[in-house]
């Protein structure tokens, strides 16, 4: 006679199957009896193949084949021990099916011997699970798809463990099930157990073909973050390519790897908008750099559900959702190595890159000519060595003259005729007049020429005859009335971009690391990070934090104030008085951060601007075009000086600007992760069911995306303003080579400012700021309380992300299962105790796929 509780046992075997031994219930799935008639007479045809089934005796004596796992145990929990789906369909199944399709080592009798067959409870045979699977109607195809986001177990160590739902038709079960897991069913509230969400992984890559295999190959690449960092890492391969084509082109012309490349000589007009083009490609380029390194740097800082569960255990909390520093002391330090070497190899390049053009222009030599007022009326004049130190010819004596009888020169005050003739260089002027306001009996009406500019080697004699204050130039004794100046046409300009070869080399190399590195973070081994606010969720529902039990409306201040916080089980009351703003949901921490990020930018472009503005001595200060050298807004440095580590040091403000976008896309993820947290609660509207938006490999109605929490648009303006920042940047402060056109050897070196540039870029800051500081003011979109009011958002960050907030806010209630799996809403749900219609004081907040309701505060919530 069977054991009276037989339908509790486990049959264990080892190996071949010639020993059936049961073993304690404890070790069952479950302890529910069988009613099955169909399931008794497969269990009775098995005894009668098998010989008799007793405790302890032999199950028979013939041996079947070799088990085709390979594996000396495992252990099998029937499925036939209810009136489930493998129950029905098997008898189903064994009545109907020819013995053709039986296997060979299993022969059930025939419907007509099953009726006499001595039964027990619990008497059952060895089934295969591929004839299981077939039975359900699944193919290795269906079963892969539906496991392929399982657990650990393989199909060496199967678990079929009965799971305590309904019956329902295999078809049923199947309904749903494509891409990675079945889908929600709203209808009757089903949900899959853990033990089918947590199904082998290895089983899957047996039965799978290569190019499917969970987890593995083209597939695992293509989305979630890995395909952001594919893309990172197909534009810096690119870059990379790029560059070295350019390379190659350069060599083909002119052997510069350690010196320079002169990519355009000819009218400066030409070379500064060639410049101003180069450069502004290249800030495109570097944002590609220091976007892509931010986005690697939020992945690698993101933690592991084992990462939180240690910070938690020790009462310390992570950040999940944004780019954070504070997650390294937690996280595994070869992945904060990779994420800070990432980002200073993307400010590097961003220095660099800014530095390999510069524009070298042919400073020219100009004469300074002292006249009568005589002079521009027509009047005779004389030229001797004496007095014309220029060496001017006669004829262009005459064509001066002939232009100031025509007013075709530019006529100038004293003080801007002192500022222009007093600087190192001038660009702007080929000929200047100084016009006497006295005249003496003398009829010549010319008085001296000099020659100033870089080849000035006249000076010295001009300061013999000259001298000068804020206010007059005297020559002679006799003071200048005005000036008179020709100017100098675009055309006449000589003007060379050139390329940096040696900065060029060490970009590239730059670059190669950038590209190792973010290979790299595609390979890191078992490295499945929290990065959305989708994966924290999905993961806390899965797998409940106990650290933060029946603490629903855990803070981020109970953490600090330790008042209401870790260990706090007594249930609390949602009462809001003011619905926050953004402002609040990011920390101290990062607005201090923003905020000196910022203020060091601004204020080094108004000390610039203050600076060129005072250089220039004239009247009305005039601001310099983008890139444009001035005399009296370039200051020199040695001549000796390496041009390429002057560019190195023109081109380091850009650090400012690269760590503020760090900040200002911290600030801005912190707000959009708060958008989308309180996007979940119950709003005025009704509640609005979503799928949770995951990081990689979604399932059932989860989504997935490009970006992680800053949404694409947001992003791309972002990225485009910073991009258009580091141009005016680079050419508000820029290098300045001159080179005399009589005398090629003579050359100065210097650092030019741009006044337009640097008020552009002040303007540009204010408006980052303006944008920042006003969608901080926003209000975070309330939820609906249970009196109609629409006040506070519980699921709403106050003063930043933080793990154990959000993971208290995660306890799914026991009667679903793969909540996670849906569409899901947060408000208060229904328990089992509540189902009856009594009233409690104390109630369960959590996500939900059914029907969720407002918070009260006259209640309680665990």
């Amino acid at each position: 006679m069977p054991h009276e509780k037989d339908h509790l046992s486990v049959h264990r075997f080892n190996g071949t199957v010639t020993l059936a031994q049961r073993v304690e219930p404890s070790s069952t799935g479950s302890s529910r009896p069988t009613t099955s008639k169909s399931s008794e007479g497969v269990r009775a045809a098995t005894a009668a193949e098998a010989g008799h089934l007793t405790d302890g005796s032999a199950i028979s004596s013939q041996e079947p084949p070799p088990s085709r796992r390979g594996r000396k145990g495992f252990t099998v929990h029937w499925p036939f021990q209810t009136q489930s789906v493998a129950t029905d369909t098997l008898s189903i199944f064994t009545n109907n099916a020819p013995a053709l399709f039986r296997r060979a080592t299993w022969n059930p009798p025939k419907p007509d011997d099953l009726e006499s067959t001595v039964t027990s409870p619990r008497d059952s045979t060895l089934i295969p699970d591929y004839v299981v699977n077939f039975i359900r109607g699944e193919t290795p195809e269906t079963v892969a798809r539906r496991k392929q986001n399982g657990g650990a177990k393989g199909l060496r160590a199967v678990d079929i463990t009965h799971q305590h739902r309904p019956q329902r038709s295999h078809m049923a079960l199947l309904e749903g099930a494509s891409g990675g897991g079945f889908s929600r069913q709203h209808d009757d509230g089903y949900m899959h157990s853990n033990s089918t969400a947590t199904s082998t992984t290895t089983e899957l890559q047996q039965i799978l073909p290569g190019n499917e295999k969970p987890g593995k190959g083209w597939r695992s690449l293509s989305s979630g973050w890995k395909s952001g960092v594919m893309l990172n890492l197909a534009l810096i391969l690119a870059i990379l390519i790029a560059g070295f084509v350019c390379l190659v082109i350069a060599e083909t012309k002119i052997a510069f790897t350690l010196g320079y490349l002169d990519v355009f000589t000819g009218s400066c007009l030409t070379a500064r908008n060639i410049d101003w083009g180069l450069h502004a490609l290249i800030n495109v380029l570097v944002v590609v750099f220091i976007v892509g390194a931010n986005y690697i740097f939020q992945v690698l800082s993101s933690p592991k559900r084992s990462e939180i569960s240690a910070a938690h255990e020790s009462q310390k909390w992570l950040e999940i959702g944004v780019p954070s520093v504070r997650n390294f002391r937690h996280i595994g330090r070869g992945r904060a190595a990779l994420a800070m070497g990432l980002l200073a190899l993307a400010v590097a390049t961003q220095v660099i890159y800014n530095s390999i053009i510069f524009v070298s222009e042919t400073g020219f030599d100009y004469q300074l000519i002292a006249v009568k007022s005589s002079f521009i009326t027509g009047s005779d004049f004389s030229i001797s060595n004496e007095n014309n130190n220029a060496n001017l010819t006669r004829n262009e004596l005459l064509n001066i003259q002939g232009l100031a009888e025509q007013n075709e020169l530019t006529k100038l005050s004293v003080p801007a005729c002192i500022s222009t003739f007093s600087a190192a260089f001038n660009n702007e002027y080929q000929n200047i007049l100084f016009v006497l306001s006295s005249s003496s009996s003398s009829d010549d009406s010319l008085i001296a020429t000099f020659r100033a500019g870089l080849n000035a080697s006249s000076m010295s004699d001009l300061s013999t005859h000259t001298s000068t204050t804020s206010t007059q130039i005297l020559i002679d004794g006799s003071p200048v009335s005005f000036c008179l100046a020709q100017a100098i046409l675009p055309s006449n300009g000589s003007c060379t971009v050139n390329l940096n070869g040696t900065l060029f080399i060490i970009v590239l190399a730059l670059n190669i690391l950038s590209l190792l590195v973010t290979a790299c973070v595609l390979f890191l081994p078992r490295f499945v990070p929290l990065v959305t606010l989708g994966d924290a969720i999905a993961s806390f529902l899965s797998g409940p934090d106990p650290a933060t039990r029946a603490n629903p409306l855990l803070s981020k201040a109970n953490l600090t104030t330790g008042l209401g916080g870790w260990g706090f089980t007594e249930g609390k009351y949602w009462a809001p008085t003011r619905s926050p703003r953004y402002l609040r949901t990011a920390s101290r921490t990062q607005w201090v951060i923003m905020a000196v990020w910022l203020f060091a930018t601004v204020a080094l472009a108004i000390s610039a601007l203050a600076v060129t503005l005072a250089s220039q001595i004239i009247d009305s200060p005039v601001l310099t075009a983008f890139g444009t050298a001035s005399a009296h807004t370039t200051y020199w440095v040695p001549s000796e000086t390496p041009i390429a580590a002057l560019s190195v040091a023109v081109a380091i403000p850009q650090v400012l600007l690269a760590g503020l976008y760090f900040s200002v896309n911290g600030l801005l993820t912190t707000f959009f992760l708060t958008r989308e947290s309180a996007s979940y609660a119950v709003s005025p509207k009704g509640t609005a069911w979503q799928p949770l938006r995951v990081s990689a490999e979604p399932v059932g109605h989860q989504t997935t995306s490009l970006f992680l929490t800053l949404p694409r648009p947001i992003s791309w303006a972002l990225a485009i303003w910073f991009a258009a920042m580091g141009f005016v940047l680079s050419q508000a402060c820029f290098v300045v080579a001159l080179t005399s056109a009589s005398e090629p050897e003579m050359s100065l070196l210097g650092i030019g400012l741009s006044g337009l540039a640097l008020v552009v870029l002040l303007g540009m800051l204010v408006v980052l700021a303006a944008v920042v500081a006003g969608f901080s003011l926003v209000k975070v979109r309330s939820a609906a309380m249970a009196d109609g009011r629409a006040l506070g958002n519980p699921l709403a960050f106050e003063g930043g992300s933080c793990s154990a907030a959000l993971s208290a806010r995660c306890h799914r209630v026991p009667e679903e299962a793969e909540v996670w799996w849906g569409k899901v809403a947060w408000g208060v749900v229904e328990t089992g105790q509540e189902a009856d219609g009594s009233e409690s004081v104390i109630r369960h907040v959590t996500y939900s796929t059914k029907e969720v309701k407002e918070l009260d505060g006259a209640h309680q919530y665990v």
